[in-house]
């Protein structure tokens, strides 16, 4: 077979599509083998087509439920994609000096295109944020909470008694049971 019988252009379109493939089959391998060690549908482990089929059919919910009690309390759903149900692996991921990074999901807690600590990607920021708010947090500002809601929640009642009188009506003027429909 001499090569010169072949077109020109019918090289180059083969050469495009062996390059394509030698892409999609490198690029599959490298996604499977960076957490290969972790357990989970294969198809999800190289491409997220699996995820996409899961979506589009409305199973996702009902599947990813079971995915734990087959595969173990970490379970892989998508080349970069991981799924627990393990309260202390979530300690450990989001927990002081991760090793973990954040990423881009975190970024859909912004409030009108302002980040605060839930929502900065770049730990050293958010560490940086939740040292200076953490008094709030750890209890030991000696701000007594219970009584401060508690003595909110009796001024409410007494105002609530004062305007509209002690006793409940017997009656209330409208009734959204009249609107709603009964069942059979």
């Amino acid at each position: 077979m001499d090569l010169t019988q072949f077109n020109t252009a019918g090289i180059v379109w083969l050469t495009v599509a062996a390059i394509a493939i030698s892409y999609i089959l490198q690029s599959s391998f490298l996604s499977w083998y960076r957490l290969r060690h972790i357990p989970g549908p294969f198809l999800a482990s190289i491409s997220s087509l699996w995820n996409v089929l899961n979506i589009v059919t409305g199973r996702t919910s009902p599947v990813l439920e079971k995915l734990p009690g087959r595969y173990g309390p970490l379970v892989r759903t998508g080349p970069n994609y991981v799924l627990t149900d393990d309260a202390e692996i979530l300690r450990h991921v989001n927990g002081v000096r991760s090793t973990y990074p954040r990423n881009g999901w975190y970024e859909g807690f912004r409030v009108d295109e302002y980040d605060h600590m839930g929502s900065h990607i770049d730990t050293s920021v958010h560490d940086a944020i939740k040292s200076k708010v953490i008094g709030g947090y750890n209890g030991k500002d000696g701000i007594d909470l219970e009584g401060a809601i508690g003595s909110q929640v009796k001024t409410l009642v007494s105002e609530i008694r004062r305007t509209r009188g002690s006793r409940p009506r017997s009656r209330p003027r409208w009734m959204p049971a009249r609107w709603s429909r009964s069942s059979p």
